[in-house]
């Protein structure tokens, strides 16, 4: 029997106890694939993750204070990119081809959809992981 390889998902968020949690609750959700989580504080360590590794998603969970570090990510995207998946109290909608806004996931309700989504982008999206950034 052949085992289905996890996504790997880059979480950008300030806090590593909440990357924590959201590890933690993708094990328990049903429905879900095998998920492999990778931690990025800030966007110039998300950065530096994306040009070395292959990543299916991007989940960014910044708190709303920390909007200039998540406008900062936004804008060093460029070219080709793994679907985008940001948290925010604010706006949700799509900005761009692969660029959704979200609401604040604050329930566990709202982090299995969150990672249903990103998990059926990531699916959709089976171009070259390569992508281009600014930064």
């Amino acid at each position: 029997m052949h085992e289905e390889s996890p996504r790997r998902f880059l979480l950008i968020d300030e806090s590593q106890a909440s990357f924590q949690v959201w590890e933690c609750i993708a094990r328990v959700l049903t429905g879900l694939p095998p998920l492999e989580f990778i931690y990025a504080e800030d966007s110039d360590e998300a950065f530096t993750i994306l040009e070395t590794q292959a990543i299916d998603a991007i989940l960014v969970n910044l708190d709303d204070e920390y909007s200039a570090e998540r406008e900062a990510f936004l804008e060093g995207l460029v070219g080709t990119h793994p679907p985008v998946f940001v948290q925010t109290s604010g706006k949700t909608g799509m900005r761009e081809t692969d660029i959704f806004f979200t609401n604040k996931a604050d329930s566990l309700e709202a982090i299995q959809k969150t990672l249903l989504m990103a998990t059926a982008a990531a699916d959709q999206n089976k171009q070259p992981k390569k992508s281009n950034y600014m930064h």
